[in-house]
């Protein structure tokens, strides 16, 4: 059902995304700079576009995300270019319907967060290398998710690959070893003995995973500096703006995010939906974990003490003396033997 839900919220985005025109302007400088890779057979590390720069140092962490872009553009022309776009975006949003359908099976719920995010993605549907960063965030963040919460590790093996590929295809495979490095932080914190070994052995394999690429290692630390400056810059890569229509969706989201987790408590949401990654406290139904002691409510305590006497007074006038089974105690009465009732009837001997 999870799958059937994603496909269906997948198709939606990818529907919409496939009637937006291409409007982003850097989409000819990628397109001739994968069409100059594609003819010559080597990586653009030289700039041969400018007058002024001629020659100068290139360097570029989403090379093969411009050759991609050239080569379907070669193939199916503008068709194929909007076929990309739409591929990749239906790509996002199932990866994102799945994740939220793990925490929140009711369709009716769930829709709200995922059409939100679907939206508020609309500003970077632009045709250039970060789309695919923007499915395989989401993607990244399910598989995780499902190690977590379903304790799957072998999981794990995927993301190694997964990053040589992204490493290569945008410079913002760092958002995917943030993410790897927040869920191994948790298992460390709650003391996951189950999954804190495979996840910081998958981070570290993620991480030597995406320094193969022509910068090498180089293209972590240029990730980083440019993450840290492009949103001054670069209108999609900085905050929204709340007079915006994302804008407001996203605010509203965020508030509406802050009241649940206010009103219900850390623990109280870790409980219901299994989020280890907002709060390390350990979920009831672990194995292995010792389980919380219910609250009692008030008066509990001496409600049991009252049954309790109450059953002991009930054995004792069935002359079970509360332990055991019959006996006679301190009355002189052999085991076994039944008492004899006492004759009311007749009068005490009188003493002499």
């Amino acid at each position: 059902m999870r799958t059937i839900t994603a496909a269906f919220f997948a198709s939606l985005a990818a529907a919409a995304a496939a009637s937006a025109p291409a409007s982003d302007p850097d989409l000819f400088w990628h397109l001739a700079s994968g069409a100059w890779m594609l003819d010559h057979g080597r990586l653009l590390d030289q700039d041969v576009f400018s007058f002024t720069r001629t020659g100068a140092t290139y360097q570029t962490g989403q090379w093969l995300g411009e050759v991609v872009l050239a080569f379907v553009y070669r193939q199916a022309s503008w068709l194929g270019v909007d076929v990309l776009r739409a591929v990749l975006v239906g790509a996002a949003a199932f990866f994102v319907a799945r994740a939220t359908a793990g925490v929140q099976p009711h369709i009716g719920w769930a829709a709200v967060p995922i059409l939100a995010t679907i939206l508020v993605s609309r500003t970077i549907w632009g045709d250039r290398p970060q789309l695919f960063t923007l499915a395989l965030v989401p993607a990244v963040f399910d598989l995780l998710l499902a190690v977590r919460l379903e304790r799957r590790p072998r999981l794990l093996w995927i993301l190694p690959p997964l990053f040589v590929l992204w490493g290569n295809l945008h410079g913002a495979f760092a958002i995917g070893l943030v993410l790897v490095t927040v869920f191994a932080i948790e298992a460390v914190l709650v003391r996951e003995s189950a999954l804190r070994r495979p996840l910081v052995l998958a981070l570290a394999a993620s991480v030597v995973a995406s320094a193969l690429n022509p910068a090498g290692v180089r293209a972590l630390a240029a990730a980083s500096a440019y993450a840290s400056t492009s949103g001054a810059y670069i209108v999609e890569e900085g905050p929204l703006d709340v007079l915006t229509g994302p804008g407001v969706v996203f605010a509203a989201m965020l508030l509406v995010a802050l009241g649940i987790a206010l009103t219900l408590g850390g623990e109280a949401i870790a409980r219901r939906i299994g989020a280890p990654v907002l709060w390390p406290v350990p979920r009831r139904g672990d194995p292995g974990r010792p389980r919380p002691a219910p609250a009692r409510p008030r008066g509990a305590a001496s409600g049991d003490r009252r049954r309790r006497v109450r059953a002991l007074r009930a054995r004792r006038r069935d002359g079970r003396g509360g332990r055991g089974p019959a006996r006679s105690g301190s009355r002189g009465i052999p085991r076994g033997r039944a008492r004899r009732p006492r004759d009311r009837s007749r009068k005490p001997a009188e003493r002499i």
